[in-house]
């Protein structure tokens, strides 16, 4: 399963507003290790192979935290939509759907993930 560590519909916002004859909507994705700029569509960036998934003690994949994540996204892009359409009133329970989603748009990414791995993997190493 394809799992986005930036929202589907956070992409979107930032697509090029001619459409590609191949893609249709797409955005431009530069890769600063080997030079490349790429027009893809917003499927295809910022994607990894069951990213959140993990076996569970009998082997079977488990996708809940993507479905968590998926819940956060679903209350959070009305109030991103509602913000970018200029207004900013927002409802107490409107800014802390707003907030988890910030929230979470921070710690998914890729490398805060490896950063946390390297990190704990030296604190149990001085800890042994």
């Amino acid at each position: 399963m394809d799992q986005h560590f930036v929202t589907r519909f956070y992409l979107k916002a930032f697509c090029d507003p001619v459409p590609s004859p191949r893609h249709g909507q797409s955005l431009w994705e530069c890769d600063l290790m080997d030079g490349t700029i790429r027009r893809r569509p917003p499927k295809s960036v910022a994607t990894e192979r069951n990213y959140y998934s993990f076996a569970d003690g009998d082997g079977v994949v488990n996708h809940s935290i993507e479905e968590m994540l998926s819940a956060v996204e679903s209350r959070g892009a009305p109030v991103v939509a509602k913000l970018r359409a200029g207004n900013l009133a927002l409802s107490p329970d409107e800014r802390g759907h707003f907030g988890l989603f910030v929230a979470f748009l921070i710690v998914r990414v890729p490398s805060l993930r490896n950063y946390l791995e390297e990190t704990t993997g030296k604190i149990g190493e001085s800890l042994l």
